[in-house]
């Protein structure tokens, strides 16, 4: 940014160039933003105490799909939902909410929307008595063998083409930790890739209700 401004000025009579300037200096601030708030939002979930709610999960998925709708890719994408959720399901909400919606945010990023290809991404989630099994899935950019045995390091970026900071499913693999999970995931190159993980229900103490009594149930 300091160069780009440094260029700037040298150019300040020229309107044409100052504007592809600060255009580049806003997009370098966007990615510096978004670094930063996944890294706050890494610390709260390294120093902050589990909590105990009732997650719903069509409440949830709406919620963070309604957070995603002003990104780039969003609108080419075909979304799939399918809960089966009949019981209540303890555990910290927010660490869930972070869990899903990186994920799916990477979905997105990763998505390939060419012509001739129709970009897709599929959320299943099946709450039993004791966890909550969950699948996304997609057809996107996928990743080699390589790749694979470094998707959840910190600050790796896994295609040439990525704007993230790298610290998405870093913090998805820590949240699935601190919460006693299990993650893994399958990939193939220009095919896709699918994160399989499952949640264990917190036992049921005391926890606060988090959800409203109407669902908003979102239907594949």
């Amino acid at each position: 940014m300091k160069s780009l401004l440094d260029m700037a000025q040298s150019d300040e009579e020229d309107l044409v160039s100052m504007k592809s300037y600060l255009s580049l200096i806003d997009k370098s601030l966007g990615h510096l933003m978004n670094t930063l708030n996944e890294l706050i939002e890494y610390k709260k979930l390294d120093r902050s105490a589990v909590s105990k709610v009732n997650v719903d999960f069509n409440v949830l998925l709406k919620e963070i799909i309604d957070s995603l709708k002003n990104l780039e890719k969003f609108k080419a994408i075909h979304f799939t939902f399918y809960v089966i959720q009949d019981q209540q399901f303890i555990n910290d909400i927010s660490i869930v909410r972070s869990i899903l919606q990186n994920l799916i945010h990477n979905a997105i990023n990763y998505s390939r929307i060419e012509e001739g290809h129709h970009a897709s991404i599929h959320v299943e989630v099946k709450v039993n008595d004791y966890e909550a099994d969950i699948e996304v899935t997609d057809n996107g950019m996928g990743m080699t063998e390589k790749t694979l045995q470094k998707v959840f390091d910190m600050f790796y970026r896994y295609h040439f083409e990525s704007t993230g900071s790298g610290l998405g499913l870093y913090i998805v693999k820590k949240g699935i930790e601190k919460l006693g999970g299990k993650i893994s995931v399958q990939s193939k190159f220009r095919e896709g890739s699918s994160f399989s993980l499952s949640i264990p229900c917190l036992p049921e103490d005391t926890f606060e209700s988090s959800s409203p009594d109407q669902a908003i149930h979102i239907n594949a």
